[in-house]
């Protein structure tokens, strides 16, 4: 006599599938050449808004049109003017966790190279200058130089610190900025350390021309050609702005 074997009934397994229902296009109204036009434009505003957003936002190209940042940006023997990106959304300042931060330091470094809005400019005119110190660093202002005007003619430049000493200290919330051409640069020696919140950006990449393609080695610049005229703030027995009582 056959053994018979009865396996339980499983419901969700006995049950049967639902029945798929489709809808037919023939009964969709047809497009009109006013809801194309819609879609058309629509999808335009998107394409244009988002690279302005990003370009507003977080990333730019610039390019340099002055000697004052070579040989770092366009030295003489390059065919044409660098063109290198500048990132915008950056910390400028630290938030201590006593005051509720986050504790974040400040992404600013001597030597980064930056681009700010000129404070003596009567019109708005982005600039761009390396950070030579930081708030509470005091800096050796460089001596009287002699620029030349776009006649060839040699002019004097006013010295900050004339009056003030050799050595400035870098007020809290601003910092120091110069070009890397020193005999050719309109900067900090002039108009005095400027406010962090006139920076917009930090140049980090150069993009064009090709040869010249990659990061910025603003730091080992700076350490080669200004580390002797600063006084580190916590470092070279300069007391922060902080500590100070």
């Amino acid at each position: 006599m056959p053994l018979g074997l009865r396996f339980p009934r499983i419901p969700f397994l006995a049950s049967k599938s639902p029945a798929v229902t489709t809808t037919s296009t023939a009964h969709l109204p047809p497009l009109t050449w006013r809801d194309s036009a819609r879609a058309f434009f629509t999808t335009l505003l998107y394409l244009s808004v988002i690279p302005l957003y990003i370009t507003r936002n977080h990333y730019s190209l610039y390019t340099t049109d002055g000697p004052s940042m070579s040989p770092l940006l366009s030295p003489p023997h390059s065919p044409s003017a660098d063109v290198f990106l500048v990132r915008k959304n950056i910390r400028l300042s630290t938030d201590p966790v006593s005051e509720g931060g986050d504790g974040r330091k400040s992404e600013l470094e001597r030597g980064m190279v930056i681009t700010f809005w000129k404070p003596t400019s009567r019109e708005p005119r982005l600039c761009v200058k390396r950070v030579v110190a930081l708030e509470g660093d005091v800096v050796k202002v460089l001596k009287r130089r002699k620029l030349f005007d776009r006649a060839g003619r040699s002019t004097d430049v006013d010295v900050y610190a004339e009056g003030r000493g050799d050595e400035v200290k870098v007020p809290f919330g601003h910092v120091w900025v110069e070009g890397v051409n020193e005999d050719d640069s309109i900067d900090s020696t002039e108009f005095g350390p400027i406010s962090k919140s006139l920076i917009t950006g930090i140049a980090t990449k150069i993009y064009w021309p090709k040869a010249r393609r990659g990061e910025i080695e603003w730091a080992e610049d700076w350490s080669r050609n200004c580390r002797k005229r600063v006084k580190i703030a916590g470092e070279d027995g300069v007391v922060p702005e902080e500590w100070a009582m």
